[in-house]
């Protein structure tokens, strides 16, 4: 976790400091729409989507390269979706810290409005430990790794919709059993996991 840290942390500055690059600063808020997909689990496991939200401040720098650009950012983040099993319900959360880091290509009629395509690396930092559904505990992992796919619209210079999609590169989440008298459970169960996948739609205002 340190070394994913380290490293966002060195391209932030990297891209902060790109010579002859125009750089700005701004606040960016939306919602998260989640659904977990699960690996080795019973049919009887199933997902819905649930909304969360995401704020936080951002970085878009724009290239000495026509129409290119990247910006990255700073989230807190929940992620919510809805798990059903065994006739229960429950919201599975992650709460914690996005860093999305897109490279971004610009094209549009003029200042007044322009669309953009993004994609680029996006770095979860799970500060939520586990969630229990019944008697199955899954153990968060505390970093996650996803790629981002995304674009939308920037309009009259300080505004910005987006929609993006994240998909995630490792498990979000693996699975064991705290019944210790249900050893058929434990073996059932030993190799559940379950990854996030996640729709964000954004708001960024820019200074």
């Amino acid at each position: 976790m340190k070394k994913s840290f380290y490293l966002v942390l060195v391209m932030l500055l990297g891209f902060s400091f790109t010579a002859h690059s125009q750089i700005k600063f701004g606040i960016k808020g939306g919602l998260n729409v989640t659904k977990v997909s699960f690996s080795n689990l019973p049919s009887n496991f199933d997902s819905n989507n649930r909304v969360g939200f995401f704020a936080g401040p951002t970085l878009d720098v724009k290239l000495p390269l026509v129409g290119l650009g990247v910006d990255g950012a700073f989230l807190f983040s929940k992620r919510d979706a809805k798990v059903e099993y065994n006739g229960k319900n429950e919201t599975f959360s992650e709460t914690g810290f996005d860093i999305p880091i897109n490279l971004k290509y610009t094209f549009g009629l003029s200042s007044l409005a322009s669309f953009y395509l993004a994609a680029g690396p996006n770095f979860f930092f799970n500060i939520d430990k586990s969630q229990k559904v019944d008697d199955v505990k899954f153990n968060k992992k505390s970093a996650q790794v996803g790629i981002n796919m995304g674009g939308g619209v920037t309009f009259l210079t300080h505004y910005r919709l987006g929609i993006n999609y994240n998909i995630p590169l490792n498990k979000s989440a693996d699975g064991v059993t705290i019944s210790d008298a249900k050893e058929t459970l434990e073996e059932n169960f030993k190799d559940a996991s379950y990854k996030s996948k996640n729709w964000q739609i954004s708001f960024t205002y820019l200074f």
